[in-house]
């Protein structure tokens, strides 16, 4: 995970960046949302400011986060669609771990570290907690569609195209039907155990 910190001068084309400062060109993307995200900072301070040591504080500042991170989120979810879901489940599991900075510390506490707190080489775990996660999504998903199309067979459909959608992307340079065949082997011997 990569680590800003904005500092609050807009005209400074300087951000901290994992331990060190990084210079940046001041026509480059990067410094235009630093510039863009200092200008926030002071926006956010002089909304906060008044507010702090009362009881609205609390309240006022949940508001802005919430506000921050749905903005953000609708934005990217105009360009795609299919990507605010992911993002919702990255703040959620951020938060349940502490917050950016208690992830960034464990990243550099340990080189492997993942949110799930799977070890590098347990793949049967890493394979079980996607499938978790898809089950989860595939379950409460159901419910967005006409009661109509609720029925057993929508999920395979859904992994059926899912399954399509990750050949074709993810494994352009592979044999798909070996890969699919593969697949095949798989499923029929997860269903005899």
């Amino acid at each position: 995970m990569l680590m800003y910190n904005y500092c609050l001068n807009p005209q400074d084309t300087s951000i901290f960046y994992n331990g060190n400062f990084k210079h940046m060109k001041s026509n480059s993307p990067d410094s235009q949302l630093h510039k863009a995200l200092s200008n926030a900072t002071h926006a956010i301070l002089e909304y906060i400011n008044p507010y702090a040591g009362t009881d609205e504080y609390i309240l006022r500042f949940n508001t802005l986060l919430s506000g921050i991170i749905s903005t953000t989120i609708q934005i990217i979810d105009v360009q795609d669609h299919s990507i605010a879901n992911f993002l919702w489940a990255e703040v959620e599991k951020t938060a349940k771990a502490g917050g950016y900075i208690a992830v960034e510390n464990k990243i550099q506490e340990q080189n492997h570290y993942s949110i799930s707190e799977i070890a590098p080489d347990d793949k049967e775990s890493g394979m079980n907690y996607l499938g978790q996660k898809l089950l989860t999504a595939l379950f409460k998903h159901i419910h967005d569609l006409p009661e109509a199309q609720r029925k057993p067979e929508m999920y395979l459909r859904a992994i059926e195209a899912a399954l399509a959608n990750i050949l074709n992307q993810k494994f352009t340079e592979f044999d798909k039907t070996k890969i699919l065949n593969s697949f095949c082997e798989h499923v029929q011997m997860g269903i005899k155990n």
